[in-house]
């Protein structure tokens, strides 16, 4: 059995794969419908979430820094709601003009929906109850224990 760890960094891996792959369709022209108007916007968020599960270590510090599943998704889903509600202003000759775009409110649903699938998997599957940190078969002390 594989640790937790593994299936975020493969499902990570594979956001990142078809996030490139829809960015390279868009680069080139392609017009695949609603893949490439929606599909970075389907899957960014997701490369986001799985990083904040992941965590980070700051340099000085041993402790790693991890976010839940739900302030993961509602973290991931509020940056990337005040990306796409900056872009409905002419922020231009800002910072924020790097924000420039056309505001799109499918773009949220789309954000949410990744976000949505990425929760459910974290919670569904990947949590202790399933798969133990070490890939060992989970003991009722695995169930009853406080998910990190």
């Amino acid at each position: 059995m594989a640790s937790r760890r593994s299936y975020r960094l493969f499902l990570n891996g594979l956001a990142l794969v078809a996030f490139v792959g829809i960015g390279g369709l868009q680069m080139y022209g392609v017009n695949g419908g609603l893949i490439t108007s929606y599909g970075a916007d389907l899957l960014g968020p997701p490369l986001l979430y799985f990083a904040f599960r992941e965590g980070y270590r700051l340099a000085w510090t041993e402790r790693v820094w991890r976010l839940g599943p739900l302030a993961s998704s509602l973290t991931v889903f509020a940056g990337c709601a005040l990306w796409e509600w900056s872009q409905r202003y002419d922020l231009g000759g800002t910072p924020l003009a790097i924000a420039a775009g056309r505001f799109d409110p499918l773009d949220l649903v789309a954000y949410a929906a990744g976000l949505l699938i990425c929760y459910v998997v974290d919670v569904r599957w990947l949590l202790p109850r399933q798969i133990t940190p070490d890939g060992r078969k989970p003991t009722p002390s695995d169930v009853l224990r406080i998910p990190e």
